[in-house]
């Protein structure tokens, strides 16, 4: 919905104005805004790298990534001393390295979190921590909105080489287990 909203607003933009996103790619929506914005426009790229799970119990340290896009430099201090004051750690970076990182950092986490929920990983007893840890993610995952999930499998640029490598990963293990269907899943 990103390029219809911008094509709504676009012709309301002052040249004052700074347009802030927190798309959970960055790449493809800084490019959106590049083109479907009035060139005076500010552009300030943002991604909170949390949801109200992680931030149930307070912000301070949690990350948020900022590329100020088409930003003057005095407006994006003022928005990362914000951040800041709200005890987030800002993290400076492009757009691009976001999306590479996240790729891994975050569209990963959540293919694994869907898949393991599809497995439908029992409760037990007897579960390991690191076992708990896993049903987390897989319960977490699955609170997240599809649309979500599927515009970090689709809008990020780095993710389709993501899931070919863990797919990729999986086989090697069987393999080296010797599974003799395991050259199907590469």
């Amino acid at each position: 919905a990103v390029p219809e909203a911008l094509a709504a607003i676009a012709p309301l933009l002052g040249p004052a104005t700074l347009i802030a996103d927190t798309c959970s790619v960055k790449s493809q929506p800084a490019r959106w805004m590049v083109e479907g914005l009035p060139a005076g426009v500010g552009i300030l790229a943002t991604h909170p790298m949390f949801g109200p799970e992680s931030a149930k119990n307070g912000l301070f340290g949690l990350p948020i990534m900022m590329d100020p896009v088409r930003c003057p430099e005095d407006r994006a201090a003022f928005w990362e001393a914000a951040f800041s004051g709200f005890g987030l750690s800002v993290v400076g970076v492009s757009c691009e390295q976001h999306d590479r990182e996240a790729a891994y950092s975050q569209a990963l986490t959540h293919f694994v979190g869907r898949s393991l929920h599809r497995v439908g990983l029992p409760n037990t007893e007897i579960a390991t921590r690191w076992y708990q840890k896993l049903h987390a993610v897989a319960q977490q995952c699955v609170r997240d909105s599809p649309a979500l999930f599927a515009d970090m499998q689709h809008f990020n640029p780095y993710t389709e080489e993501m899931r070919r490598t863990v797919l990729h990963a999986f086989a090697e293990t069987l393999r080296e287990l010797g599974d003799p269907k395991a050259a199907g899943l590469d």
